[in-house]
């Protein structure tokens, strides 16, 4: 258990010594189970997450940091873009580990592929919380970058298309109505629209907005909708 190959190997040959004058052993990995992995932190939907073997050879499951960044719902707007810190297990049976502290920015901004390692089964990756929220646009190409292609909402009630609907990320409230075919008529209450969230604490959010199209993105008046 918590053997590399070559761990095993060393562990196996030297237990035949004991019946064997000279053993050799040639150990490969035949089968490989899927990846789990923890993400944590400032990200929209953290847990622990499966992942199948992408590699044709049957070797290596190739999944990076990213990957998993994405498939946790990508970053929040207070995630420490420059401070993205992984934790490995190292093989053996030692029960130890190892830390590296990544910079997305940098794979953003300059496209540094070694601040986007592949991951290993075990690893955690841990987003803390910067400061302050980005609002710059080197945040928003990294929000479109760590975020899944879409996200899941509900849109319910007085709307042309209601149900649900796989909308971008970094879609504001208003823009998911309009896709939802808009208000049917007049007599919708276009003042009277609620928003209900589950927090990650498992809180229910809710608050009602006015669906005014002449308005910007705003936590206020239309918020980013989440997964």
């Amino acid at each position: 258990v918590n053997l590399s190959l070559s761990q095993a190997t060393e562990k196996l040959t030297n237990l035949y010594t004991k019946e064997l004058l000279r053993p050799e052993l040639f150990l490969t990995v035949k089968f490989t189970r899927a990846l789990k992995v923890s993400v944590i932190g400032e990200v929209n939907s953290p847990g622990v997450y499966s992942f199948k073997n992408r590699d044709t050879l049957g070797l290596t499951p190739q999944i990076t940091v990213v990957d998993a960044i994405q498939e946790a719902g990508g970053i929040t707007s207070f995630t420490n873009l420059k401070k993205i810190i992984l934790v490995r297990k190292i093989p053996g049976e030692n029960n130890e580990f190892k830390k590296a502290t990544l910079n997305l920015l940098e794979l953003i901004e300059d496209g540094n592929q070694t601040q986007n390692p592949y991951i290993l089964d075990g690893d955690t990756i841990k987003l803390i919380k910067a400061e302050g929220s980005y609002t710059d646009d080197t945040y928003k190409a990294a929000a479109q970058n760590l975020s899944p292609k879409y996200i899941s909402v509900s849109i319910v009630g007085y709307v042309n298309s209601p149900g649900r609907l796989e909308i971008p990320p970094n879609t504001p409230l208003i823009e998911a109505v309009m896709m939802a075919g808009d208000t049917k008529d007049w007599t919708a209450s276009r003042g009277n629209v609620e928003l209900v969230r589950v927090n990650k604490n498992g809180s229910i959010y809710r608050k009602k907005f006015n669906l005014n199209k002449k308005r910007g993105t705003s936590i206020s008046n239309n918020p980013i909708l989440k997964n």
